[in-house]
């Protein structure tokens, strides 16, 4: 049972992290008052990937499948634009 709960707090974590991220990267909000809010609330400002440094593209890969497992489907297309946007290669190679 103790397995269990400990899962179910790691999908919590992972849901929160994506949840934010996709916020961030949709301009939802920035990543400075996603910090505040969370601060303020007592809330988690757990991201996906480095602010800093933007996603990488398997970070972004991996919030698209997750999205897709939960059928969230306008989230996983707002998500693959910007994949393509932020790796154009990947059309180059996907077109040959």
């Amino acid at each position: 049972m103790e397995e269990i709960k400990k899962k179910e707090a790691e999908l919590d974590q992972v849901n929160i992290a994506y949840d934010n991220s996709y916020k961030v990267l949709t301009g939802e909000i920035d990543f400075h008052t996603l910090l505040e809010d969370s601060f303020k609330d007592g809330d988690s400002a757990l991201m996906a990937f480095d602010p800093d440094s933007g996603p990488l593209q398997t970070e972004l890969e991996g919030m698209i499948a997750w999205y897709i497992e939960s059928e969230e489907y306008e989230r996983c297309a707002m998500l693959r634009d910007i994949l393509e946007e932020k790796f154009p290669s990947l059309l180059t190679n996907q077109t040959k």
